[in-house]
């Protein structure tokens, strides 16, 4: 036998012929290729788009941020106006143990969003003890923008933070790194 095939259409092994054999194949193949086009067509959240620089006004090829996208965005935090939401941990050691779950809403330069920053996190706390605020901090990180508004949890939230950061009542977006799924 030159064919390994030919084991199967050995008579000698006395195998069952199946009738439904053709059709399972092409069931199969029909799945695969409905798999195919799926992964093709429907985006993917893991692969995030690159949002560029929030604060670029000649980038005319820049699409804006909308609610619930996910991308890869750099942006600097435009004045000195924060609005700090959130309880300290007076029992903590170290200052990011007591600023865990504080989380800090600052307004970028150029655009109408808001960019979140854990008040844990070293390079913030760096930033405000050496400038005072977070007025020019940057930042290039992938994140969430959603509108607080839609956002479940937020609606309650929205409101300190337009009043907080002057934002009267256009809408906005927020920016947060933690709330990418």
């Amino acid at each position: 036998m030159s064919n390994p095939l030919d084991l199967i259409r050995d008579a000698d092994l006395d195998l069952p012929s199946s009738p439904r054999g053709p059709r399972i194949v092409m069931l199969v193949v029909g799945v695969l290729a409905l798999l195919l086009v799926a992964w093709l067509v429907i985006p993917s959240r893991s692969l995030p788009a690159d949002c560029g620089d929030l604060a670029a006004e000649d980038d005319d090829d820049a699409a804006s941020p909308v609610h619930d996208q996910i991308c890869t965005a750099e942006a600097e935090v435009a004045d000195d106006r924060v609005v700090a939401l959130g309880s300290e941990d007076p029992r903590a050691k170290t200052p990011a143990e007591r600023l865990r779950s504080v989380r800090l809403f600052a307004l970028a330069k150029g655009a109408r969003v808001v960019l979140v920053f854990s008040g844990a996190d070293e390079a913030v706390q760096a930033w405000m003890r050496g400038k005072g605020s977070l007025k020019g901090f940057k930042v290039a990180q992938r994140g969430r923008f959603f509108d607080p508004d839609q956002q479940k949890g937020y609606a309650p939230l929205a409101r300190p933070i337009r009043d907080g950061l002057g934002l009267g009542t256009e809408p906005y977006l927020i920016f947060d790194r933690d709330l990418t799924r």
